[in-house]
């Protein structure tokens, strides 16, 4: 009654993992580092006179959000194209495979990917009205 699938067809490579990993967790990364960062730039944009380190930081940081996203969104597009052709072959189990937990995985990176980059968005809207160097009375 069910046909029995080879797993070793539907495993990831160490490659495939790592994007799988990099689309999932990368924007978190990225904002923790922002973060952390903006704090720790203000003596170095005292002393640059403007705050183009911090603009720097808010640009690696965009940067690095948006290519989480990007990979969660590919890793998503292959692994449900990839489930629905194996649901035709096999309805029962197609949901225990790699390519299942893949795609909700980067389903969830994509999620993550664009709450902390609206996360990252939203820390940078006061740089340009607040001044980072203010002097002490």
């Amino acid at each position: 009654m069910t046909a029995s699938i080879n797993q070793s067809d539907h495993r990831r490579s160490a490659g495939e993992w790592a994007m799988l990993i990099f689309g999932l967790i990368g924007s978190p990364l990225a904002w923790a580092s922002h973060s952390t960062s903006i704090v720790l730039l203000v003596p170095a944009s005292c002393d640059a006179g403007g705050s183009w380190p911090i603009w720097i930081s808010t640009v690696i940081s965009v940067a690095v959000s948006l290519a989480s996203i990007l990979v969660a969104w590919r890793v998503w597009q292959a692994s449900s194209a990839g489930q629905s052709e194996q649901a035709v072959e096999d309805a029962e189990t197609a949901s225990t495979t790699d390519q299942a937990r893949g795609g909700f995985l980067s389903w969830g990176g994509l999620f993550l990917g664009v709450m902390f980059l609206g996360l990252i968005l939203i820390e940078t809207i006061p740089l340009p009205f607040l001044a980072v160097c203010t002097p002490h009375p």
